[in-house]
């Protein structure tokens, strides 16, 4: 019985070859988009976690002319820490945040 389906099938793919084409075409094309919407995705997802790391981080480079209040309240309040680490600092209605 299954030796019959089998050679009935490859038959029936011979006899219909324009639906025989078509058929694999747009299986070949709906695989196609569904991997490229699965590698967007993923790309999406890695810059999405990438920038919640980043939102709030503000650098700030102090000159040497910089003034001195500033640099004493920056100084007062930075960690001591080898590792990275933010550092609120409060500018009028604004926050920036130093990266040490």
């Amino acid at each position: 019985m299954f030796p019959y389906a089998i050679r009935e099938g490859f038959a029936g793919l011979n006899r219909a070859r324009f639906s025989t084409a078509a058929s694999i075409l747009s299986m070949t094309v709906a695989l196609v988009l569904v991997g490229l919407f699965a590698m967007v995705s993923w790309e999406a997802r890695t810059v999405s976690s990438w920038l919640k790391q980043r939102v709030g981080e503000v650098e700030l480079f102090l000159s040497n002319t910089s003034d001195d209040a500033a640099r004493r309240m920056l100084s007062n309040t930075m960690c001591l820490a080898a590792a990275t680490c933010a550092v609120a600092v409060p500018l009028g209605a604004l926050f920036a945040v130093l990266i040490v």
